[in-house]
C-alpha cells in the first residue's frame, strides 16, 4: 500500500554518496509512479547494476533487443553496460522503485539470486516483497544511513527471491550420518553438493562441505 506521504508524489530518487569500493554499495535509488506510456529512453547504458521492483500496473522493459513484460510484483533487472529502455503501459501505467549498486560481489550476488542477461526478468509472489520495497520509498535522510538502509531493501528482496526459487533444505533424519571424524559427519547431497554435520552445533550445524575446505573429495 502506497505510504500517505506518497500520495502526490510522483518520483524522487536519492544518491547514497558512496564510492564504489565496498563488497556491494548503494549509489542511488528512488521511486516513480508514471504517467500512461511514460518511457525511459531512447535505449542507453549504466555502469553499474540496477535493480527494479514494480509495486503496481505494467510495463515493458528492453534489454539487449529483447523484449519483456513486467507487471506488479515484478522485477526487471539491468546489467552494465548492456543497451535498455522501458515503458509504463498506456491502459495500467506502473509505479515502481529501483536501486543503482556496484562493488566488487555485486555480479556474484546477482548470480546468486538468477538475475543475469539471460534471465533479467522474474516476479516475487511474497507479500512480503511489496512492503520491503515501499521502504526505499521512505528511506532516511541522515546521509550517513542511507547506503546501509538502501542496502538492507536489496540483501531482501533477493533473499525473498533465492527462497522461491530455490528448494527449502530440510535436514536429513538422523541416524544417517557416516562418521569421518569426531564430530564430524556427512549427512547428505544437496543440489549435488556435499552437506555437514557438526554435532556440537546441533541442528543448526548442518554447513556445505565447500565452507569448510575446497573441493569435493
Amino acid at each position: 500500500m502506497r505510504p500517505k506521504e506518497k500520495e502526490e508524489q510522483r518520483e524522487f530518487f536519492r544518491y547514497t554518496n558512496t564510492p564504489v569500493s565496498g563488497e556491494v554499495n548503494s549509489l542511488v535509488f528512488g521511486y516513480q509512479r508514471c504517467t500512461a506510456g511514460e518511457m525511459v529512453g531512447p535505449p542507453g547504458t549504466k555502469p553499474h547494476f540496477v535493480l527494479h521492483y514494480i509495486l503496481s500496473g505494467r510495463g515493458r522493459f528492453v534489454l539487449d533487443g529483447r523484449s519483456y513484460d513486467v507487471e506488479a510484483g515484478g522485477l526487471f533487472f539491468t546489467p552494465p553496460d548492456l543497451t535498455f529502455a522501458y515503458q509504463s503501459s498506456e491502459t495500467d501505467p506502473w509505479e515502481y522503485v529501483w536501486i543503482e549498486f556496484g562493488g566488487t560481489g555485486a555480479a556474484a550476488l546477482c548470480a546468486q539470486a538468477g538475475l543475469t542477461a539471460s534471465s533479467p526478468v522474474c516476479r516475487l509472489e511474497s507479500p512480503a516483497a511489496a512492503e520491503e520495497a515501499w521502504k526505499l520509498a521512505a528511506s532516511p535522510v541522515n546521509p550517513l544511513a542511507t547506503d546501509l538502509y538502501a542496502l538492507s531493501v536489496l540483501y531482501r528482496l533477493l533473499s525473498l527471491l533465492l527462497e522461491e526459487r530455490q528448494p527449502a533444505y530440510s535436514a536429513p533424519r538422523k541416524g544417517a550420518e557416516k562418521e569421518l571424524a569426531g564430530n564430524i559427519y556427512v549427512v547428505g547431497l544437496v543440489e549435488d553438493e556435499w552437506y555437514i554435520l557438526l554435532t556440537d552445533l546441533g541442528d543448526a550445524g548442518y554447513v556445505p562441505q565447500s565452507w569448510l575446505w575446497e573441493g569435493n573429495g
